[in-house]
């Protein structure tokens, strides 16, 4: 290519410099008329295979004329016919103008092509990222138990997609983190589960599963916990007030109560207080309240071997049942056991520490 832009070039240069002889009694608009026509005949000679050489010609003869047409302001005629002789006839000049221009159109295409290829990569790479979190989550998920090496590479994917937004509104990716949130929930990643939550909170607030899950996992940590963080707290109250939008009742009182237990220093008035708005409950959520509160009184009934946390969370509940005894004994005694609903929906995880 350069080859023929030279050799354009150097024919341009012999008819422009043999007018420039020839310009001395001709008018200043006739030197431009004619340099520039010769040029022009040039280029219309290479449109039809070499279109990039064009660009550049035409670059570079729009330098010389604008170039002439400044000087016509200060230089009389005779300097501007010397001045677009002498640049025509300077081919080392003119060489390192078409040279710099075709690495300019030579770079700008290879930065549009080095765009496309690494805009389909990672499209391609999130495609795979996504792809092998959702085989982790179903692996995790159809165990009773996993690995270390599947938990650690589930929560290094979902660290490493935290940032593209545009993936968490995908079914297959909101699929995969559901089974994932509730599969560690089950497994008492207490660590884990935080961290997942911080990095896709409002992804997990609109999915019901996780935050059934969430509302537990967050009041493990503050009641089983002697002095909870603020943070914590905080994560608590939020996810208590997504049962509400979903329409779980039930679900919030009984946080609301044992937050008013633990936090408030008239914990039997708010308390009180709660236990009557449970009277607008539908009977069938009124006995979950109530049960699951008293069933959580045991400490066995929260893990399978308890800690001290477990005891922590026993003895909140127990502090609520003991002092409104019979709020609770009513609804034990007088409707059938709701345990399996209980376990369904409200499992505390039956973990260990």
């Amino acid at each position: 290519m350069r080859s023929i832009s030279l050799a354009a070039a150097l024919n341009l240069l012999v008819v422009s410099k043999s007018k420039a002889s020839e310009v001395v009694s001709i008018s200043t608009e006739q030197v431009i008329s004619q340099v520039t026509a010769e040029a022009l005949e040039r280029v219309n000679l290479i449109i039809g295979s070499f279109s990039s050489i064009v660009t550049v010609l035409l670059i570079v003869i729009g330098f010389f004329v604008y170039g002439s047409l400044r000087e016509l302001k200060t230089e009389t005629k005779e300097n501007v016919t010397t001045s677009i002789s002498e640049r025509l006839s300077n081919s080392a000049f003119v060489d390192g103008i078409i040279k710099s221009s075709v690495e300019q159109v030579v770079r700008r295409e290879l930065d549009i092509r080095n765009s496309v290829i690494l805009s389909r990569y990672e499209e391609l790479n999130l495609r795979f990222e996504i792809t092998k979190l959702n085989d982790l989550a179903n692996i995790i998920d159809g165990k009773d138990s996993f690995t270390n090496a599947e938990r650690d590479e589930a929560v290094e994917i979902l660290r490493s997609l935290s940032g593209r937004h545009e993936t968490h509104s995908k079914t297959q990716f909101v699929t995969a983190l559901n089974k994932i949130v509730v599969a560690f929930f089950r497994a008492d990643l207490r660590h884990e589960v935080s961290e997942i939550e911080r990095l896709y909170q409002s992804v997990l607030l609109s999915s019901p599963q996780c935050v059934f899950c969430l509302v537990q996992h967050y009041s493990m940590v503050v009641f089983g916990s002697v002095e909870p963080d603020e943070e914590d707290i905080h994560r608590l109250r939020l996810y208590i007030e997504a049962c509400e939008k979903i329409q779980r009742s039930d679900i919030v009182l009984m946080y609301s109560i044992l937050l008013s237990a633990r936090f408030s220093e008239n914990w039997v008035e708010n308390v009180r207080m709660h236990l009557d708005d449970a009277n607008a409950l539908d009977e069938a959520s009124r006995h979950f309240l109530f049960e699951t509160m008293a069933r959580n009184c045991d400490p066995k009934n929260l893990a399978i071997t308890p800690y001290p946390r477990h005891e922590r969370i026993a003895a909140l509940h127990k502090k609520v049942v003991d002092r409104f005894v019979d709020d609770f004994s009513v609804w034990i005694e007088a409707s059938e056991p709701f345990e399996t609903k209980v376990e369904q929906e409200l499992d505390f995880g039956n973990s260990g520490e």
